[in-house]
């Protein structure tokens, strides 16, 4: 059988699907399969201070083309202790406290998410435990699927933008323990949205508290483009880093 097949049995189970829709790859390969698989249907996309309006804003698009329909609903978890102190362990408050909220909404359905099999060898993914304890379902990783194999079965079964970067939580920008602030958020939110349209891909801009823009490459004729950029935005400082892999860094220092 079909990796594919497999995937669509499963999927056909656990119908009617919630689907929390973030507008990355792996939720959207999700949504996507479930269509295919003629799933009873419904997106739901959280947005707030710690998603870039950019996703937002794909995620609503994308559901649109797709004709899928979607709900939104804001969520703020600069409200939650854990957050507002940026702890180590305030993805596991968070995504307890946006499950609690998409719950009422996925009512009559199988409240799913994009998790997959790569993300639980992540060392370090407090909200995973969030995901247990509130019986979410994650069909991608409960069938073993890696994020290259997200890839390739995306582009096999026709589903746009199956070389989408990953873009995570802006959360995820700022070393545990800076408190996060909304305009801060923003801000870090718009200078990536005009890194990404003058050409750069995969990357992020983090705050160490230095800020520090972390690439796995840059070509040459970027360099200066990028450079006016970050100034424009109050990042002049911003040190340029190089890594292998661009997830994980906080968790991994």
């Amino acid at each position: 059988m079909h990796i594919l097949d497999t995937l669509f049995a499963r999927l056909r189970e656990l119908s009617p699907l919630a689907v929390a829709l973030s507008g990355g790859l792996d939720s959207r390969f999700l949504a996507h399969a479930a269509r295919l698989a003629s799933c009873d249907l419904l997106l739901l996309h959280a947005f707030g201070p710690h998603v870039s309006p950019r996703e937002s804003e794909r995620a609503k698009v994308w559901a649109a083309d797709q004709n899928m329909p979607l709900r939104l609903i804001f969520f703020d978890p600069l409200i939650l202790p854990a957050v507002a102190i940026n702890s180590k362990e305030r993805c596991y408050f968070c995504k307890k406290a946006l499950l609690e909220a998409l719950c009422p909404y996925a009512a009559g359905y199988t409240l799913c998410d994009g998790t997959q099999a790569d993300d639980l060898r992540h060392p370090h993914r407090p909200g995973l435990r969030a995901l247990k304890e509130t019986g979410l379902h994650s069909p991608l990783a409960e069938i073993g699927l890696s994020k290259t194999q997200i890839r390739e079965l995306a582009a096999f079964s026709d589903m746009t933008q199956p070389e989408q970067p990953a873009r995570p939580c802006l959360l995820t920008r700022l070393a545990y323990g800076m408190r996060p602030d909304a305009a801060v958020l923003a801000r870090l939110a718009a200078t990536e949205a005009a890194l990404e349209d003058a050409g750069l891909s995969d990357f992020r801009l983090r705050l160490t508290p230095t800020p520090q823009l972390h690439v796995l490459s840059l070509p040459e004729d970027m360099r200066p483009s990028v450079t006016g950029i970050l100034a424009a935005y109050g990042f002049a400082e911003a040190q340029l880093l190089y890594l292998a892999t661009l997830s994980g860094f906080f968790d991994s220092a």
